[in-house]
């Protein structure tokens, strides 16, 4: 059996554009869906301890649960209902999971910040890619775009671009920035764009139907990739690429794209 997409789901605006939004994918792949709602323990519970909620009660947060999902994706979606520590489940979750999927910021599945410290530690360390939607582009021809570096993940990350744009018969963007330099040479222009070309080749050479274009360009990644974002139905980049600091997991275009992205933004490790 085919890897399921899983999206956390948790009753919000946001968590309904994901739900929507791992719907049309899992459509799309045809892969099967599973829409997740974590019940957090309290703190005072242990692990195990399955006494602190009603039998009764589960299936009535179930039952409601349903129904919202039924109202947000317009079709009736089975809900998997489970307890323990959000982030852990879903970390757990992803290394059976073909993609996750989740909001940005969820009052019910991920309280925190503007970008939800439970969404941003799976981003961080899950075993599989992971999609947080920022938006809903309603343009499903435009492009994806890639952000490449030179890196592992970077690689990655081409494969999971292009694999996308297959499904969603959309054009790519591939997108190699360096930071500026006070004289930009016609050499290093034409080096940077070879450099993006050859880290494409594998990806391209697997779906060859697949449009493409090259832009080498002299600015902050970051900037770079969050201005493109505002033209692109999804935006992809490297768990961890060559702007990483020592010591971080994810790198800082990747956290500024999860914080600052114009739709969504793919996390691929």
């Amino acid at each position: 059996m085919d890897k399921p997409i899983v999206v956390g789901y948790g009753r919000s605006p946001e968590s309904d554009s994901a739900l929507r939004w791992a719907v049309a994918a899992a459509e799309l792949h045809r892969t099967p869906l599973e829409v997740l709602h974590v019940l957090e323990w309290p703190v005072t519970t242990q692990p195990g301890d399955v006494d602190w909620i009603t039998p009764q009660q589960r299936l009535e947060i179930k039952s409601d649960l349903e129904a919202a999902v039924a109202q947000a994706a317009g079709t009736a979606l089975p809900v998997t209902v489970v307890d323990g520590p959000i982030a852990a489940v879903l970390c757990q979750r992803s290394a059976q999971s073909r993609l996750v999927v989740m909001g940005t910021h969820d009052s019910g599945l991920f309280p925190g910040s503007l970008l939800g410290s439970r969404a941003l530690t799976v981003a961080v360390h899950a075993a599989c890619p992971v999609v947080v939607v920022r938006g809903e582009q309603s343009g499903n021809k435009l492009p994806i775009v890639v952000g490449i570096d030179g890196s592992p993940q970077a690689q990655r990350a081409a494969q999971f671009a292009f694999s996308e744009a297959h499904a969603r018969q959309c054009d790519v963007i591939a997108i190699r920035a360096w930071h500026p330099q006070p004289d930009p040479t016609e050499e290093l222009q034409t080096a940077e764009r070879h450099e993006l070309r050859e880290a494409l080749r594998d990806a391209h050479s697997a779906f060859p139907d697949v449009a493409y274009s090259l832009r080498a360009v002299a600015g902050k990644p970051a900037k770079v990739l969050v201005e493109a974002s505002g033209q692109a139905q999804l935006v992809v980049t490297g768990s961890r690429g060559m702007d990483t600091f020592e010591g971080l997991v994810l790198g800082s275009v990747g956290l500024r794209l999860l914080h600052h992205a114009h739709c969504p933004v793919a996390i691929v490790r």
